[in-house]
């Protein structure tokens, strides 16, 4: 029932994107969904639909609506996932070849791009600020002026945390990230485990613990993950 719900929640968002994007002839940027104007909520929904989907047609819709969306950290957050469930060093190989390929055709498909630029341009300016002011800057005080734009995320929540709230903070709770998936990720593949890890690797690259229905559903996971471990029983 729960794996069911969590699906047909990340299809109905990717198919009110589709819509969305086919509105909007497919812009950069139009794949809102039933959310606010930004195309990471719906990628990030879709991502976890389209891990507990598997083979269905509802993962193919999920599927086309992330390709279409263009946000390659929610693909290589998929490809994590599956790189996790598949059996076989020459599965996972293959799930890691496909997500640096998808970076690198990204990259020179659209090279420069204003997306692209922004990107690194406020990961190293994130660096450079955790270099300057060791001890953090404060929650909500990261901005840099660029390309007459203001930018007030890391593109990050690793680097966004470092920025914020200082080494010592970031150390610990990294620690505790880490230790956290390493306990939850040992044992046998679950589909849990690997939307969990599909969500964390998004998070990497970019925004997406800050925007409420993420936080919902990444919490939502968490627990089925504890009550699998727990419980020795699968959740989805």
């Amino acid at each position: 029932m729960i794996r069911r719900g969590i699906v047909l929640f990340g299809v109905a968002t990717a198919v009110a994107a589709l819509w969305t994007g086919w509105k909007l002839h497919f812009a950069i940027g139009s794949m809102t969904g039933f959310f606010p104007p930004h195309y990471g909520y719906s990628a990030y929904v879709e991502s976890a639909a389209l891990i507990l989907g598997g083979s269905s047609p509802l993962a193919l819709v999920c599927a086309l609506a992330l390709a279409l969306s263009d946000n390659r950290d929610a693909l290589l957050g998929v490809l994590a996932g599956y790189a996790y469930l598949a059996a076989g060093w020459r599965r996972r190989a293959a799930c890691g070849i496909l997500g640096g390929l998808a970076v690198v055709v990204g990259a020179w498909v659209k090279p420069h791009t204003y997306n692209d630029s922004v990107r690194v341009q406020a990961w190293i300016m994130a660096l450079k600020l955790a270099k300057e002011v060791p001890g953090g800057i404060g929650t909500g005080n990261f901005a840099i002026w660029f390309n007459g734009k203001w930018l007030t995320k890391a593109h990050s929540d690793v680097l966004q945390l470092l920025v914020e709230q200082g080494i010592w903070v970031w150390v610990g709770v990294m620690s505790l990230a880490v230790w956290g998936h390493y306990a939850a990720l040992k044992g046998p593949a679950t589909r849990a485990k690997a939307t969990l890890l599909c969500l964390t690797v998004q998070s990497i690259f970019d925004n997406r613990l800050h925007r409420p229905v993420c936080i919902g559903l990444y919490a939502l996971i968490c627990i089925l993950v504890f009550v699998e471990q727990r419980f020795n029983t699968h959740t989805l």
